[in-house]
This record gives C-alpha cells, sequence and structure tokens, in this order.
C-alpha cells in the first residue's frame, strides 16, 4: 500500500537528515586525520596512490524520483577550478551507503575529483570532503565505477 504524499515527504526529510548526520559522524570520526593524504598523514599519498594527490567528493544533491535534480559534475569541476584548483581526475559514483527508495530521498550519487594534495583546505571550504572519510581507494588505486558509471578525466 502505498504512503500517502504527507507521510512519504516526511519520511524523505527524516531520510535525508539521518543521512547528512550519519556524513557529519564519519566527518568527525576522521577529523583528526588531517586533509593531507588518503591515510590522513603527510602529502605524498598511500601505497598504491598518486604521490601528492587526494580524492575529495560532494553529494551531488540529486533526489529519487526527480530525474533532473543534483549538480553535474562540470558545474562542481568548474567550483574548484574557479577557486584555483586543478583536477586531475573526476567521476560519478555512489557514496556506498544504503538509502531508502522513496520519491525525494537523496540517491547517494557523489563525484569525486583527484587534486593536489595541497589543495585539500581549499576544497574543504567549497564543501569538498576527503574520500578517505567514506573508504574510497587513494588516487591511482583500481576502483571500479557503479553499473553506468564509468570515470571521467580531463
Amino acid at each position: 500500500m502505498p504512503l500517502p504524499l504527507p507521510l512519504a515527504a516526511r519520511l524523505a526529510l527524516i531520510l535525508g537528515a539521518l543521512w547528512l548526520a550519519q556524513t557529519v559522524i564519519v566527518m568527525a570520526a576522521g577529523a583528526g586525520q588531517g586533509l593531507g593524504s588518503p591515510t590522513g598523514g603527510a602529502p605524498g599519498g598511500a601505497p598504491g596512490g598518486a604521490p601528492g594527490r587526494i580524492d575529495v567528493f560532494k553529494p551531488d544533491g540529486s533526489r529519487q524520483c526527480e530525474p533532473d535534480s543534483g549538480t553535474s559534475i562540470a558545474a562542481m569541476r568548474e567550483q574548484l577550478t574557479a577557486a584555483g584548483i586543478e583536477v586531475h581526475a573526476a567521476r560519478t559514483t555512489t557514496d556506498g551507503m544504503h538509502h531508502a527508495q522513496v520519491c525525494g530521498a537523496p540517491t547517494g550519487r557523489i563525484h569525486v575529483f583527484t587534486i593536489d594534495a595541497a589543495a585539500a583546505e581549499t576544497a574543504a571550504d567549497l564543501g569538498f570532503l576527503p574520500g578517505a572519510a567514506i573508504g574510497l581507494p587513494p588516487p591511482g588505486a583500481v576502483d571500479s565505477p557503479a553499473p553506468g558509471e564509468g570515470p571521467s578525466t580531463p
């Protein structure tokens, strides 16, 4: 039996708030690690990663049942480049979290950008989070994109 629209809308808001809270908790857990590298140490990367580069990500803001919702990867890349940050690679994937299947709830889609580790704080000021916060592999490591989503490079 379908949920009445007001209840479905409230559920979508609650789920969105829970997703945001979970993201904040994950960020807080890694807050002491710093933004210098995927492992939280000095810039230079982890074994198998690109030296001096990190992945940062930002949710695209897309909502289920709203096909044109969310920010495009090109628009997010422009946010970074406008701030003087060189983007070495970009891709769209998912945040790896479970999302309730209900119209209006977040899709979990994120845009991931490989940038120089020295630009991490500038990216953070723009709302981009370190990929290590959600367990993204370091730049240069083998990463299989989600079905139907492929890598995008400059």
